[in-house]
């Protein structure tokens, strides 16, 4: 989208039809920059129009949670009619954003395995290791309990809650969880 908006007033004096298709607007002009593009009734408080320039472009990026979109944003004075006034062009780049995120997650989520790894690898004391494993994949993931199950030295196609790790004010299931079938588990 681009637009074109007072500096001073902050009126907007064009929006582009990109910008009036996201925003939702046909009548515009006149109106504050702040109240169409962002739904506020007072100037945005992360407002750079003190800080740009006339030949320089200002670049930046931010969420509009008005919109629900992620703008990478260039901005800069221009003179209009005599006027001072913002320029600026707005790329929505939310879909890389949130492939940013996702491949962040996944980023994080391996870097976890490896810690578990490690701490399988490094500890002499397996239970003690795997227990802390245990206490860290239920972190990870903000649960209740976290096991480890093993086939059943007894039954073929059983498995046993050999290892449990169960968060504050939870009750351990372990000696319940034995010989579970395959198909329960």
């Amino acid at each position: 989208f681009v637009y074109l908006c007072d500096l001073e007033t902050h009126s907007l004096y064009y929006l582009n039809a990109a910008g009036q298709k996201l925003f939702g607007v046909r009548d515009y002009r006149g109106k504050p920059c702040y109240k169409v593009l962002r739904g506020r009734n007072t100037p945005c408080p992360f407002c750079n129009n003190g800080q740009l320039l006339q030949n320089t472009f200002s670049v930046w990026e931010q969420e509009n949670p008005y919109c629900q979109r992620h703008f990478l944003l260039k901005d800069r004075i221009i003179n209009y009619r005599g006027r001072k006034a913002r320029l600026e062009v707005g790329l929505d780049i939310t879909r890389g954003e949130l492939v940013s995120q996702a491949a962040q997650e996944r980023l994080d989520f391996a870097e976890k395995i490896v810690g578990y790894m490690n701490t399988l690898a490094d500890n002499e004391n397996y239970e003690e290791a795997v227990n802390r494993v245990l206490a860290s994949v239920g972190d990870f993931y903000q649960a209740d309990r976290a096991y480890l199950f093993q086939p059943s030295a007894v039954r073929a196609g059983y498995w046993c809650n050999t290892f449990e790790w169960c968060a504050v004010n939870v009750t351990p299931q372990m000696d319940r969880l034995q010989e579970v079938s395959q198909e329960e588990l």
